[in-house]
């Protein structure tokens, strides 16, 4: 019997809801699973944000294999092993069911005009990033796969969140 508490959990993903908008971030190999559980239809995403590239938070990508009048908006880290590794799934962009994009570490970015996305660098010893959602004066943080050791510019940016996702 395997004891090992990291082999019975689901793999981090997580879906927010601001603005009527649907962020997912990351899309782990249990996403389809999770959607069912959760009566909750992939086509209602919004924007994806991605982390990092290891399978266990992009292998669920390819669920997202139906056409919509617009390819999801795919954000994923400007470096060169997440283009290496983004590059498997560019046949979702192809059929035109994404549209990647690369964000940089703490330049933010707009999905809309009222929600503020600022990327802040990880230490998972991979190319790894959290993110800071701003949306109506709320911020949150949101970090996964990272130890204590992050920069001080990364905590400062997390300093002051309304809610703080670990």
């Amino acid at each position: 019997t395997d004891t090992n508490p990291k082999s019975k959990r689901f793999r981090f993903g997580m879906l927010i809801e601001v603005e009527n908008k649907k962020i997912l971030i990351d899309t782990n190999p249990d996403l389809k699973w999770q959607c069912l559980q959760s009566n909750f239809e992939l086509k209602d995403v919004d924007y994806i944000l991605i982390t990092h590239t290891h399978s266990d938070h992009v292998n669920g990508m390819g669920e997202f294999f139906y056409r919509r009048s617009q390819p999801i908006p795919t954000y994923h880290l400007d470096h060169p092993l997440a283009h290496k590794h983004i590059e498997y799934f560019k046949y979702l962009e192809r059929e035109e069911v994404l549209k990647f994009d690369s964000y940089r570490n703490n330049e933010p970015f707009f999905l809309d005009p009222k929600i503020k996305i600022t990327p802040v660098e990880l230490n998972h010893g991979f190319p790894c990033s959290g993110f800071v959602i701003e949306v109506l004066n709320k911020k949150i943080g949101i970090v996964s796969d990272t130890n204590f050791s992050i920069s001080e510019k990364t905590k400062e940016l997390l300093m002051n969140c309304d809610y703080l996702f670990t």
